[in-house]
């Protein structure tokens, strides 16, 4: 796999362990550097369908970072993942729940990655 995807994979991971333990400070470190790992991938358009599997990562909050990027790609499916997450009896279900309403609401402005 990619560096910049395993990169992806391991630093989404790490920023919601940084947020249940309350490092906002590290948390947004981590942040600024999955939005600079994301616009690399979309400008290598090569990386876009190993991208796109993150969609179905084993990982939840790969697949919520992912659906989120992908939400004014892809929507409905972005959509149906974040719901799966939502019906999960996990504490990343509120999250799920609000990213559905913001992505509804038009108040997540993504990037059409097809349009690039």
């Amino acid at each position: 796999m990619d560096k910049l995807i395993t990169d992806y994979i391991e630093l989404a991971t790490n920023h919601v362990e940084l947020l249940f333990d309350g490092d906002s400070k590290k948390a947004n470190k981590i942040h600024k550097k999955l939005m600079d790992i994301v616009l690399k991938i979309r400008k290598d358009k090569s990386l876009h369908g190993l991208y796109f599997d993150l969609l179905e990562n084993k990982i939840i909050t790969v697949r919520m970072w992912t659906a989120v990027e992908f939400s004014n790609t892809f929507e409905e499916k972005a959509l149906r993942k974040l719901i799966e997450i939502e019906k999960l009896d996990s504490i990343l279900s509120l999250t799920a729940y609000s990213l559905i309403d913001s992505i509804k609401k038009g108040m997540i402005k993504k990037v059409n990655w097809i349009d690039e």
